[in-house]
């Protein structure tokens, strides 16, 4: 239960963004189950051809052998297109 892959979801593998989460060993909690809720996707802004940014916001539910962990999550992702592929380069926390 502890892999979660993302497909749709690609990382720019050149970004600083890319080699910071690939060192943080905190994303992932060991854990019993999940569930992704309440997915919401805005806020759309072209920076410039082929960059731009969208805010993601859903709640993620982390089943813990005796409670339920609950994580509401409000970020802004920024996109690249490189080689025909929309990759992502970097993310913040909006609020």
């Amino acid at each position: 239960a502890n892999d979660v892959r993302l497909p749709a979801l690609r990382l720019d593998k050149s970004s600083a963004f890319y080699k910071k989460i690939k060192s943080v060993d905190t994303w992932f909690w060991p854990h019993d189950g999940h569930k992704i809720k309440n997915e919401e996707a805005s806020q759309f802004y072209r920076h410039s051809d082929g960059v731009f940014s969208c805010r993601v916001k859903l709640t993620q539910e982390l089943y813990l052998k005796k409670k339920t962990e609950i994580n509401n999550v409000d970020l802004i992702l920024y996109m690249r297109k490189i080689n025909g592929k929309y990759l992502l380069y970097n993310a913040a926390t909006n609020g």
